[in-house]
């Protein structure tokens, strides 16, 4: 199975939970942790040794412009040198937003900022790796306010990422976990 599939499946997974109360995110971690739980418990053999959040990759820690640039969840090989240690030849990298409940209308106008640079910044990384690693913007909308619309727009938020992300690229892959209705949850790729 290809990792984004497992990916995929983790998010199928999570959906499920929601559903049935057995799992309630607070913040962006929990999110995060759980799709790594999942992910391991899917293929753990695999992926023991393959599996990093918040980490970085090779060509950043090697740049000659520091961005110390921090990736939510990649999957790949990892790599020592002069005491640095990264992720080289990445297979799949996700950045993850969440939309929780709690948070304020300021709060989530800029997570949906957030998710405009991820996008971009996963097609900074698509130039120099091309269709060799799998990248994904994930997101959970635990409040239905990506279903939502902006002022003055005609489109709903969500419809705004997808548009956005098609401009930039659309070999960005889009997954989404979402409330619909009171105890109903979605799972949708784009």
């Amino acid at each position: 199975m290809k990792y984004y599939d497992l990916l995929v499946t983790a998010f199928e997974d999570i959906r499920d939970e929601l559903i049935a109360s057995k799992f309630k995110l607070i913040l962006e971690a929990d999110f995060v942790s759980r799709v790594y739980y999942h992910l391991l418990l899917k293929d753990y053999k695999r992926l023991n040794n393959k599996l990093y959040i918040d980490t970085r990759l090779k060509e950043d820690v090697f740049s000659k412009k520091p961005a110390n640039k921090h990736f939510d969840l990649v999957i790949g090989q990892y790599g020592t040198s002069s005491k640095k240690v990264y992720i080289e030849d990445p297979k799949l990298i996700a950045e993850f937003k969440v939309f929780p409940e709690g948070f304020s209308a300021q709060q989530l106008s800029k997570r949906k900022d957030h998710v405009k640079k991820d996008i971009y910044k996963l097609d900074n990384l698509y130039r120099f790796y091309g269709d060799k690693c799998k990248l994904c913007i994930c997101l959970l909308d635990d409040r239905e306010w990506l279903s939502g619309y902006n002022r003055n727009k005609s489109t709903s938020r969500l419809d705004g990422f997808i548009h956005y992300r098609d401009e930039v690229n659309k070999n960005i892959s889009i997954l989404l976990v979402r409330k619909d209705g009171l105890d109903n949850y979605i799972m949708h790729t784009y």
